[in-house]
């Protein structure tokens, strides 16, 4: 009896073990300033150093090529960082600058899905339809999106924009109640203004972007509660969604943000040894698989040109570029820029910067 109860034990431990290393990342690329946050306690524990976050204190490394990111840290890059990670099924994550995500595993069983929560920042995702993650969740503060292997990019702006491209397949996207947003803004506001409208959903498909926004910044929201604390909220708060095709200058951003090109001096200090070297080696030509399959199921005559161009593409990162170059080609012009895009765009020779090895 004891024998069968350790044997059943042995099983379940190594089975989650196998589950949650799928959900463990590899940092392929980086660039700048990256951080990962572990643990999360109501008081210090362990060797330091400790940043308190979200009322609960973590341990602060500061990752290299080659290091692991697991399921449940927080990863952060700083102003003008990125990190590329890839999974070893091929899935790849491409962070960009000022941001801040973590990756969540179910603790039910009964739910196979995986859990982004992307707090702020810029993430550029490749997912395998047949991979652990193929009905991956993403959240921002305002918006959930259900993914089912597809190449796509979302732009979290705090409490009251959210962007979502999607490069190639499908994403459903959700907003979350208003008053959740707010609540969540400042958990000590007792009266949380409602909106009367149903929650806004759309499909997102290739070659289209949308845009979520809050009409009047949550800050200020805030900011009345606090003083005037009112009985009773009368002020309606209203939404927008919109939808419309990715423009030239989206992708252009899109693509400044997702690609991680390291300079000569740069390649230099990310030098890794041999052993390192070769696991992202394979790595990559598994992202490079994952990619390839994805492109040949939903955009064929694309697949068909690549293949044919296929001593010019050396690794995933030079595919994602062609991927996103061609949409460039067929894609409308922005009528009006947002500043934000427009300081992300950084010149009229953006697309030279980044369009090109």
């Amino acid at each position: 009896m004891l024998g069968k109860f350790l044997l059943s034990l042995t099983f379940l431990l190594l089975s989650s073990s196998l589950f949650a290393a799928t959900h463990t990342g590899t940092i392929s690329k980086m660039r700048g300033s990256v951080e990962v946050l572990s643990g999360g306690t109501k008081s210090v524990t362990g060797q330091g150093p400790h940043v308190k976050y979200n009322g609960l204190y973590y341990t602060l490394s500061k990752p290299g090529v080659g290091d692991k990111v697991n399921q449940g840290q927080i990863v952060r890059t700083g102003k003008a960082s990125l990190a590329r990670i890839i999974f070893d099924n091929g899935d790849q994550f491409m962070i960009g600058p000022g941001s801040e995500y973590s990756l969540n595993i179910p603790s039910k069983k009964s739910d196979d899905s995986s859990l982004i929560n992307l707090t702020r920042g810029k993430l550029r995702a490749i997912i395998s339809k047949e991979g652990p993650r193929n009905k991956m969740k993403v959240e921002t503060r305002n918006v959930s999106m259900g993914v089912r292997g597809t190449d796509f990019y979302v732009d979290a702006k705090g409490y009251n924009r959210s962007e979502v491209s999607v490069i190639r397949g499908e994403v459903k996207l959700k907003e979350k109640p208003v008053e959740k947003i707010v609540k969540k803004a400042a958990e000590d506001i007792k009266v949380v203004r409602k909106s009367t409208e149903p929650k806004k959903e759309v499909t997102l498909k290739t070659g289209y972007s949308a845009q979520f926004t809050v009409e009047r910044k949550i800050d200020q929201i805030v900011k009345d509660e606090k003083k005037n604390m009112k009985a009773e909220a009368k002020e309606v708060i209203e939404t927008d969604l919109k939808v419309k095709k990715t423009t030239k200058e989206k992708l252009v951003v899109i693509q400044k943000n997702s690609v991680v090109q390291e300079t000569p001096e740069e390649r230099k200090v990310a030098k890794v040894n041999e052993e390192v070297k070769k696991k992202i080696e394979t790595l990559e030509k598994k992202a490079v698989k994952v990619t390839l399959d994805d492109i040949k199921t939903h955009t064929p005559e694309l697949y068909k040109k690549i293949k044919e161009e296929e001593k010019t593409v050396k690794n995933a990162d030079q595919l994602s570029t062609k991927v996103v170059a061609e949409a460039y080609k067929e894609a409308p012009k922005e009528e009006k820029i947002s500043a934000d895009d427009l300081e992300d765009l950084g010149g009229d020779d953006a697309y030279d910067r980044y369009f090109k090895f």
